[in-house]
């Protein structure tokens, strides 16, 4: 990422050593990186206090498992400004 600017992160929620949240935090905390669109893709749907804590840290949040067709409509909604 500091070689090259993402046009769109993928992000698991649940990881061993930075956490979805985590990782959502530094990257919005990155002047070159804070508009980069943001797809966390987790097990349970994010609880509501967790949801507002974190205001706009991601862009989209899907709930596994996701249809494909979800995923991809997904992904090209947040790339449609790339």
């Amino acid at each position: 990422m500091r070689q090259r600017v993402p046009d769109l992160v993928i992000t698991d929620w649940m990881m061993p050593v930075t956490g979805g949240a985590e990782l959502c935090r530094r990257l919005r905390a990155q002047p070159n990186l804070a508009r980069v669109p943001i797809l966390v893709h987790r097990s349970a749907p994010p609880p509501v206090n967790e949801a507002t804590a974190e205001g706009n840290a991601w862009n989209a949040c899907l709930q596994k498992p996701v249809p494909m067709q979800g995923f991809l409509t997904t992904v090209g909604r947040l790339c449609a400004g790339c």
